[in-house]
């Protein structure tokens, strides 16, 4: 049995269907959360480095998060989790798909007095065709309401796309 066969149940994918999201127990192990965290904390690092910005000299959109895409590309550590074969397994089994094509891996950092991020839809801000797509949240660090935990709106998916402001 893998990994997937053990993370991913039946009552998962209907989950996933039925609301547009689910929390899959176990897809990474404690020690390739510590390691990829680490890995992409210093790929972040080093690309916003060289940005001396406060907070409130940043865009509405900057003071949301620290954003940096395609971290594979120059940060070997960070490539085995952006081209990991269980998140690819899952996301293709929870879409009913025989594979996945990835559109990009990014990491989003909260600053401490950040803006909340607006609620929206990812797609909308990607320019590609398909809908009938998928995102992996992996909160390193943990998430709780206190320090901004993620939220999701079931059944949203089932709205179509919507357009962003």
């Amino acid at each position: 049995m893998t990994t997937v066969d053990t993370a991913l149940t039946p009552k998962l994918v209907e989950d996933f269907r039925r609301d547009g999201f689910v929390v899959v127990p176990g897809l990474l192990s404690a020690d390739e959360r510590r390691r990829y965290g680490s890995a992409v904390d210093e790929a972040v690092a080093r690309r916003s480095m060289g940005d001396t910005r406060t907070l409130s000299e940043k865009s509405r959109y900057e003071q949301s998060f620290i954003q940096c895409q395609n971290l594979w590309e120059d940060s070997e550590d960070v490539r085995p989790l952006t081209f990991h074969p269980v998140l690819g397994e899952v996301a293709a089994r929870l879409l009913g798909v025989g594979a996945v094509r990835l559109w990009h891996d990014q990491a989003l950092y909260k600053e401490p007095g950040g803006r909340e991020t607006d609620p929206h839809q990812d797609h909308p801000y990607w320019p590609i065709v398909e809908t009938d797509t998928i995102t992996a949240w992996i909160p390193f660090d943990g998430s709780t309401l206190e320090t901004g935990a993620m939220g999701y709106l079931p059944g949203s998916h089932r709205l179509g796309v919507r357009g962003f402001e």
